[in-house]
């Protein structure tokens, strides 16, 4: 409906500048439609809708500075200076491996899982184990300086054990966020009974809208994340 094809007149091909000016109104009538579609969002779409808009801006510093996280925090090291932040980062990275075998498992097993427990209690669940994790790197952190190894040695195998048990438990609340809530808004879309089209514009929309509040919010949390 956003496209349509420009009849060719009679002299030949029509001149490059009107079709321009109509391509260039079909793109606006686009927008305006898909923008015009929100007004169909109920308040439990509009919740899920923030609800994962408020998920995603906690990931994005974990997904952004996770395996930096381990070079500083945890082994106590800076860029170019000295081994222990080359270590840190790899061994973030084997923590990333863990946590994508765990996001494929979980992944694997989501049909069956919200089946069984429902799927708004298993996103409910999975954001409370995402904010439990948070915290637990803050404390996992706060015990790495008080011991006071940093700077001086390697980091303690039980602190190291934490950290990755951190990274791979994180993968289940991640494959949930991947999926769950976008399947939530799906259903509620479906139960209004809109024309597929309409549904689908409304779905696509649903779906865009957390990832821009996440730009437009992101360089809020690297700052958060650089002051800290």
């Amino acid at each position: 409906m956003a496209t349509h094809e420009v009849p060719l007149s009679s002299s030949g091909a029509q001149p490059v500048e009107a079709a321009a000016r109509e391509s260039g109104a079909a793109g606006e009538a686009f927008l305006w439609e898909l923008l015009g579609t929100v007004r169909y969002f109920s308040t439990p779409v509009w919740t899920i809708l923030s609800a994962t808009a408020l998920t995603w801006i906690g990931w994005f510093p974990f997904l952004l500075f996770d395996t930096d996280w381990m070079g500083r925090e945890i082994y106590g090291g800076e860029p170019n200076e000295g081994p222990n932040y080359d270590t840190g980062v790899r061994m973030g990275a084997i923590g990333l491996l863990l946590n994508s075998v765990v996001l494929g498992i979980t992944s694997v097993l989501m049909e069956r899982l919200c089946r069984k427990r429902g799927a708004g209690f298993v996103w409910g669940i999975s954001n409370i184990l995402m904010a439990v994790c948070f915290i637990a790197m803050l404390i996992v952190t706060y015990l790495a300086n008080r011991i006071g190894y940093i700077g001086k040695e390697l980091p303690p195998t039980g602190i190291v054990i934490a950290a990755l048990t951190i990274f791979t438990v994180l993968g289940f609340p991640l494959a949930i966020t991947y999926s769950v809530p976008y399947a939530l808004v799906s259903t509620h879309i479906q139960s209004l009974g809109l024309g597929q089209g309409l549904s689908m514009g409304v779905l696509n929309l649903a779906i865009v809208f957390p990832q821009v509040l996440l730009f437009e919010l992101s360089p809020i949390s690297c700052f958060f994340c650089w002051m800290g």
